[in-house]
Order: C-alpha cells, then structure tokens, then sequence
C-alpha cells in the first residue's frame, strides 16, 4: 500500500468518525418532505462556523441571530418556505442581489434573485414548502457560486 494511500484511508476514518453527526442530519435531509427554518440555520451556522456539528439547530439559529445574519424566526419549527430560503442562502453566502434586495434585504427579492440565476424554476411559488434534497441542492448551488465548491 502507498503512502497516499495509506493516509487517504486514515482521514476517511478520522472524517467519518468526526463528522457523524452531520452525517446523519444530511441524511435526515435528504430524507425530509419539508424542512423547518432551524434546519436550515443549522446548515448555515456550520457553513459559516458559528458553530459545531454537535450543536442543536436552536443553538445554531440563536449564533446566527446573534452574529446579525438573519433574526429570529418567530416559529423556528415551521415549514421553511422558498422565499424565506432564499433569503437565508442570499445572507449566509453573502449573495449580491439586485438594487431592490440590496435595499431592503425582503424574502420576495432574494427569491427573485434566485429565479433570475435560474436556481429556483420560474414556476416555483414562493411560499411552497420545500423538500431536504432541494434545500440541500440549493445550498450546494449557493456554495459554488460564494467559491467554496469547485
């Protein structure tokens, strides 16, 4: 066995053992008919390492409250919708948007921004749920466009 290999074994192991509980949450995800906004705060925190893979999604709502990324969600157990995913995408990514969402930060003008990138279908309504494997496919898209995936 190769050295390169011997080492790409050895963080595989050291990765999964790590990263198991982020694992299962993206599992969860994948698995999920709706998505609520502690969710996808969750997502986000880790992304922006506000906090650890061990933390709860209310622990990780609260540090992205605190860090100014976005407020509170008055129920953070309800249904995330596309516009309000939108939203959390555009701020945790530091997305550039148009005039009117660089004005007023709105959920409608994050969704929009998102329709006009062709990362959310022109048919989409703002308000419908969203599933764990759109969630996730959003996010994934969010990330290439912030650099962070190649």
């Amino acid at each position: 066995m190769s050295r390169k290999s011997f080492f790409l074994i050895v963080f595989l192991i050291l990765g999964s053992v790590c990263f198991s509980q982020s694992a299962d949450f993206i599992t969860e995800m994948i698995e999920a008919e709706t998505v609520s906004y502690e969710d996808v705060g969750y997502l986000c925190a880790v992304n922006l390492g506000l906090v650890s893979d061990s933390s709860s999604t209310q622990d990780a709502l609260i540090a992205l409250d605190k860090a100014g990324v976005i407020s509170m969600p008055k129920e953070p157990t309800a249904n995330i919708s596309y516009s309000a995913l939108a939203n959390m995408c555009m701020k945790t990514w530091k997305i550039k948007g148009g005039l009117l969402y660089r004005i007023t930060k709105a959920n409608r003008y994050a969704f929009r921004e998102f329709q006009s990138r062709v990362l959310i279908g022109t048919t989409v309504d703002p308000y419908s749920t969203v599933t764990g494997i759109q969630v996730l496919n959003l996010i994934t898209q969010c990330m290439e466009i912030a650099g962070e995936i190649n």
